[in-house]
């Protein structure tokens, strides 16, 4: 896991996420093309695909970035392609802040799978951790090699399932426990209850 891009140039986000918003009015056919200029000098090459068809979530690759989309304007999850597991988001490093409190968990649960920038960070920063990741859309799950997630082994999964009903139902009692989805007001406080004594549950942040 790397927690800094290195030498790596800088992303535009701002350009990002204005080349974002304007496809959410011109809904581009998917497999569209194009250079697009850049304030900063030169062309950014930006490229959207929709394995799925444009009701399914969608790639959408800008420059050294490939992000996952839904509904066109929602930005889910991001990676940079030169360095798959940099987190990308302010919000992926506060979320692993539980370290502070808890540096080496044993089990780790995760609601919400997404391009697994988390599940990533998780699985290379704590090798001895047994990692187990609920997603609630096969889609999403499917798309995990675009975003170079590992194959599932002796000590990481990801689960197909409603990660409310799964954390309702599953005896486990994780160390950690980390709720990273769209729904994530869905998910019952009550839940920490369930956590192993000393450990952390982490809300998606901001909500």
């Amino acid at each position: 896991m790397t927690d800094a891009a290195g030498d790596l140039p800088d992303l535009d986000m701002d350009l990002f996420y204005d080349v974002v918003f304007a496809m959410g009015f011109d809904r581009p056919e998917p497999g569209f093309s194009r250079q697009q200029p850049s304030a900063r000098g030169g062309h950014i090459p930006i490229a959207l695909d929709a394995p799925f068809g444009e009701r399914g979530p969608m790639l959408f690759r800008f420059g050294d970035m490939l992000s996952l989309l839904f509904n066109w304007s929602t930005v889910q999850s991001g990676m940079r392609v030169s360095d798959p597991d940099h987190l990308l988001f302010d919000y992926t490093r506060m979320m692993m802040a539980f370290r502070l409190f808890r540096p080496d968990p044993c089990r780790i649960e995760m609601i919400g799978f997404g391009g697994g920038s988390l599940a990533k960070a998780c699985y290379r920063a704590l090798p001895d951790c047994d990692i187990s990741v609920v997603e609630i859309d096969p889609q999403v799950i499917a798309l995990r090699e675009r975003f170079r997630i590992p194959d599932d082994d002796h000590r990481f999964r990801v689960i197909h399932a409603d990660g409310v009903e799964f954390v309702s139902k599953d005896p486990g009692r994780p160390d950690v426990l980390l709720v990273d989805c769209r729904f994530a007001l869905r998910i019952d406080p009550g839940f920490s209850s369930r956590i192993d004594p000393g450990g952390s549950y982490v809300p998606l942040y901001g909500t």
